[in-house]
């Protein structure tokens, strides 16, 4: 397979989307297929259930709960760190969802012409944004060790050339 996984999974999602656009023209239908699109788009994790247990042989069972996805303690971790993205996909999901009103096209061509536009603008701002506090962070880190004067980061770099550990 040429490319990557998530190149490969990128393009099965957009047709996933395309087909459903065709299908289901209903607007509430539409806010939920631009909900799905800003969630993938964000990469963000699902959490709520093992999607793959879910998938079966034979009849589906529709009176067993999936069983979770994650521990209680990994579910909090993912949610602390995909905080900021969840708060972003619900600012978000309004914002297109009243640009789809406005436009008056199909859906299919409002993810073409507005949609795609901006989300790519939207994660290279994130990019650039993640960029800047890993600079900032990497910049703190060493004015701490600058601010120390018990430690001279020369010293230390000079006395272990050799290999050794004193």
């Amino acid at each position: 397979m040429n490319g990557n996984w998530r190149d490969w999974n990128l393009g099965v999602f957009e047709v996933f989307i395309e087909e459903l656009a065709q299908l289901n023209t209903e607007r509430s239908s539409i806010t939920e297929l631009i909900r799905l699109s800003v969630f993938h788009d964000l990469d963000l994790r699902h959490t709520c259930c093992d999607i793959g247990r879910i998938q079966h042989d034979g009849e589906p069972r529709f009176d067993l709960q999936p069983s979770p996805r994650f521990d209680l303690e990994m579910l909090e971790a993912i949610k602390e760190e995909d905080d900021y993205l969840l708060n972003l996909l619900e600012e978000l999901v309004p914002q297109f969802d009243a640009e789809y009103d406005a436009y008056g096209g199909s859906f299919t061509t409002f993810r073409e012409s507005c949609y795609r536009p901006r989300m790519r603008q939207i994660l290279k701002d994130l990019e650039e944004e993640d960029a800047r506090k890993f600079r900032d962070a990497m910049f703190d880190y060493e004015s701490d060790f600058e601010d120390d004067d018990d430690v001279d980061v020369d010293d230390f770099d000079n006395d272990n050339q050799d290999g050794s550990t004193s």
